[in-house]
């Protein structure tokens, strides 16, 4: 499965709990998932992972792609990451991010891998 977005979060939340609870060794209660699959679990429009949301997706085979960053990750950027990206992603450390859409990182390759400029250009 690749996200291209789009998706409400809360029907892409009931997706993952479906395919995730054919896995063996992983119990889930569906009301918790919300809460430990999203970083921001109050705001719908937020597609950030936690670290267990990401290791669920590694559990759950999914394609990812993973971008080195020319410049860190500052607060401006965490906000336009909630307000523009509308596919889930993880951020491994200020300058990694993890995405789980091939639309999004082929975007982000083309910007060679600036998420600042990417997400001002979408800005304006």
């Amino acid at each position: 499965m690749d996200f291209v977005g789009g998706i409400p979060r809360d029907e892409l939340t009931q997706h993952i709990y479906n395919e995730a609870t054919g896995i063996p060794g992983i119990v889930l209660d569906l009301a918790a998932v919300k809460k430990h699959l999203w970083y921001n679990y109050k705001n719908n429009n937020s597609f950030r992972l936690t670290e267990n949301g990401y290791h669920l997706f590694v559990v759950m085979k999914l394609p990812e792609y993973e971008m080195r960053l020319p410049h860190p990750i500052y607060s401006k950027t965490l906000l336009q990451l909630e307000r523009y990206i509308k596919s889930p992603y993880y951020i491994r450390n200020s300058q990694n991010i993890v995405l789980f859409s091939s639309k999004e990182a082929t975007i982000l390759i083309l910007y060679a891998n600036n998420l600042k400029a990417y997400l001002d250009n979408l800005e304006k």
